[in-house]
C-alpha cells in the first residue's frame, strides 16, 4: 500500500480547518441574524412590514445555520452516523472497517497480540441521539485485529479471542 504524500496530508488538514472555521462562522452569523429579527420584532411591534422583515431574517438565519452545520466536519461526521428518525436516547453501534498502518508504524492485534500492519478495526460507540442524530458520545472503543482474528470473530459473531483459545 502506498502512503499519502506529506503535501496532500497537509492540504487535507488545512482544508478541514478552513471548513470548520467557515461552518462556525456561518452558524454564528445565522444566530446574529436570528437575534436581530427578535430584537426588531420587540422594538418595531407587529406591523406588517416588521413581520415580513422578521420572516425574511428568520429564513436567512435558518439557511446560514443549516449551511454551517453541513459544512462543518464534526457535524458532517455526526450526520453520517445518523439512525432512523424515531431513535431517541442511548444508541450502541459497531463499525467494522479495514485499516493500514503504512510503512513506518505497527500495532498489535487485540486478539492474538501479534504485530500487524493491516487488518480490521472495530469501532464501538455508545451515544445519545435525538431524532436519530448522535448529539453526545458517551464512550468509544477501538479494537484492531489481524485478518485471522477478525474472520474468527465475524464467523462467531463475538469478540476475537487469542489463538491459544481456538482449538
Amino acid at each position: 500500500m502506498s502512503r499519502t504524500p506529506e503535501t496532500v496530508a497537509l492540504a487535507e488538514r488545512v482544508s478541514r480547518v478552513l471548513f470548520l472555521v467557515a461552518g462556525w462562522l456561518a452558524i454564528a452569523f445565522g444566530a446574529v441574524v436570528a437575534g436581530g429579527a427578535v430584537v426588531g420584532l420587540r422594538t418595531a411591534g407587529t406591523s406588517a412590514d416588521s413581520l415580513l422583515l422578521a420572516g425574511f431574517m428568520f429564513a436567512a438565519a435558518f439557511v446560514f445555520v443549516s449551511l454551517g452545520v453541513l459544512v462543518s466536519p464534526p457535524f458532517r461526521r455526526r450526520l453520517r452516523r445518523r439512525r432512523p428518525i424515531s431513535r431517541f436516547g442511548r444508541i450502541r453501534t459497531l463499525e467494522r472497517r479495514a485499516f493500514d498502518n503504512g510503512d513506518d508504524s505497527f500495532s498489535r492485534c487485540d486478539g492474538c497480540r501479534s504485530p500487524i500492519e493491516s487488518g480490521r478495526v472495530r469501532l464501538r460507540r455508545e451515544e445519545y441521539a435525538i431524532a436519530g442524530v448522535p448529539v453526545y458520545t458517551v464512550s468509544t472503543t477501538r479494537e484492531r485485529y489481524c485478518r485471522t482474528c477478525s474472520e474468527y470473530a465475524d464467523s462467531r459473531g463475538d469478540r476475537p479471542r487469542p489463538s491459544a483459545d481456538r482449538v
